[in-house]
């Protein structure tokens, strides 16, 4: 079994994030078989709180593909 086969991950990165760059996250969606990765422009490392809009509706759309599936 490869890692992430049977979890599902979200990683949720801005391009401005200097502390987990967003080449971790796409390293992880390239490794692992169920990752997917959503980039936020202009995000820091504090994406969550500065683009929360946007945050939310990408977590909404990872679980309804996981409800649907």
């Amino acid at each position: 079994m490869q890692i992430g086969e049977a979890i599902p991950v979200l990683a949720i990165v801005g391009t401005e994030d200097v502390m987990t760059p967003p080449r971790y996250s796409t390293f992880l969606e390239e490794t692992m078989s169920n990752a997917s990765v959503h980039i936020v422009e202009g995000g820091t490392h504090f994406v969550f709180a500065e683009y929360p809009d946007d945050v939310n509706k990408a977590i909404e759309r990872f679980v309804g593909e996981l409800a649907s599936s």
